[in-house]
């Protein structure tokens, strides 16, 4: 069940997104104008590592992320995200064991 106490949306990247004083930083890419809308999010690899709790995914859906491209998801996250996520969610592309046996990593 989502949260109804708190906006996770807001709680996004919060660290990133706001200074101590709970001001948007101009240079953080989400704040930015012309991605504030944004419903695809580019990550890195190994894209949601440490975000094992279902609200990392809740928080992605409530800022209005409906889709996340990365070379590679924290394992946690991935299958809370393949549980929760709107069907657009993309996925890692291949098995995780196939690929380590390849020398691909996770």
């Amino acid at each position: 069940m989502l949260s109804r106490s708190i906006d996770l949306g807001q709680k996004l990247f919060a660290s990133w997104r706001y200074d101590p004083d709970g001001v948007e930083k101009a240079d953080f890419v989400l704040n930015q104008p012309r991605y504030r809308n944004s419903q695809i999010l580019i990550g890195g690899p190994n894209f949601g590592c440490g975000s094992s709790r279902e609200g990392a995914v809740w928080a992605l859906m409530r800022f209005g992320i409906r889709c996340v491209i990365a070379p590679g998801f924290g394992e946690i996250f991935f299958s809370n995200a393949a549980k929760r996520a709107p069907a657009g969610q993309a996925g890692r592309g291949g098995d995780p064991a196939a690929r380590r046996r390849r020398g691909g990593g996770a």
